[in-house]
């Protein structure tokens, strides 16, 4: 997705089967007619309410980032979001098609990575206990399972559930008091994009 692009008036944008397409001005009257009265384009989202995974990632990095796989979160999952996701410390080549994955981000550092290809994940943290510089100031548990294990997400938080449960990366951001400050889906098996709430500023 090119927000240049996106946001040229000139530019003609739709969506198809994962992928943008864009249409310049200079494109034969025959071309044009066919991308707009096409029945396969899908209208493009209003694109000033998009959010890629890798901007959602850079705007929380300084805090505690509980992430988990779900059915499956690597077919849509663009460069800029590899890179996101390794410039936090994390191995993105870990997220396996179908594959089963966890992530716990603390201060802009990996503090916890595990992936399996065939089975589910799950881990927990009791309160009071340390994982590398984090102190656990409340209870946590995590669930990740992969197509290929039963598809399966849970974040808990002093056993409250917070997971969206949806396929893809699910997110929790938790502030240094471990209180929640966002929950948050992705579904990368499509795209590492997400339409937020247009009510939302």
């Amino acid at each position: 997705l090119n927000k240049v692009l996106v946001s040229d008036s000139s530019i003609l944008v739709g969506y198809l089967d994962r992928f943008y397409i864009y249409l310049s001005a200079e494109s034969s009257a025959e071309v044009k007619d066919w991308f707009i009265e096409s029945p396969f384009l899908e209208t493009s989202p209003d694109i000033y309410n998009l959010q890629s995974l890798a901007e959602f990632l850079s705007t929380y990095q300084d805090q505690l980032l509980l992430i988990t796989a779900m059915d499956d979160a690597s077919n849509g999952l663009d460069e800029s979001s590899h890179q996101a996701l390794n410039s936090l410390g994390a191995n993105s080549s870990n997220i396996r098609f179908r594959g089963s994955y966890i992530l716990i981000c603390y201060r802009n550092k990996k503090v916890f990575e595990e992936y399996s290809e065939d089975r589910v994940l799950e881990f927990s943290f009791p309160s009071g206990s340390r994982t590398e510089s984090l102190k656990w100031k409340k209870s946590i548990s995590l669930v990740s399972g992969g197509a290929n294990s039963g598809s399966a997400s849970s974040i808990t938080l002093a056993g409250t559930e917070l997971s969206p449960k949806k396929r893809g990366i699910n997110i929790v951001v938790l502030s240094d008091d471990f209180n929640v400050l966002e929950t948050a889906h992705f579904d990368t098996y499509e795209s590492s994009y997400r339409v937020l709430d247009p009510n939302i500023p």
